[in-house]
């Protein structure tokens, strides 16, 4: 059902505020019908288990308008792959990471936080993003 309501959302040209709770956020096509709705400037998911988020489809592009982000057990792996897919506009982020002891973390590119960080730099300034994490299970 979230699918087929999703899957149309990407029609709506001024959605900017999405708020999806207490269903299950794994599928693939979410992924991909979320960050087709360009017009997002706030984003709330919360799952009923842990976020999976799957960005091999050459579809998703960044949300580029989106400033509050907030997501409720997401596995740290797929974490570090959203902030590929975050835009430089993001001001306040609330992700609660869930840590898998399957995950191989060594395997995550050092760059992307980097990267990550320094489209966030307001130049002369520190950084603009207010960022905390409330929680890691480890």
């Amino acid at each position: 059902m979230l699918d087929k309501i999703l899957s149309k959302l990407h029609t709506l040209s001024h959605l900017f505020y999405l708020n999806i709770q207490s269903v299950l956020i794994q599928a693939s096509d979410i992924t991909v019908s979320i960050f087709k709705i360009r017009s997002l400037k706030s984003l709330i998911l919360y799952s009923t288990d842990p976020i999976l988020l799957h960005f091999d489809n050459n579809s998703i592009q960044p949300l580029t308008q989106l400033e509050y982000l907030s997501m409720d057990d997401c596995n740290t792996k797929h974490f570090f792959q959203l902030l590929k897919y975050v835009g430089t506009n993001v001001k306040k982020m609330k992700i609660r990471l869930c840590y898998q002891r399957d995950e191989y973390l060594e395997s995550i590119d050092p760059n992307i936080i980097d990267q990550f960080m320094l489209n966030h730099q307001i130049p002369g300034k520190s950084t603009n993003l207010k960022y905390k994490f409330a929680e890691l299970d480890i």
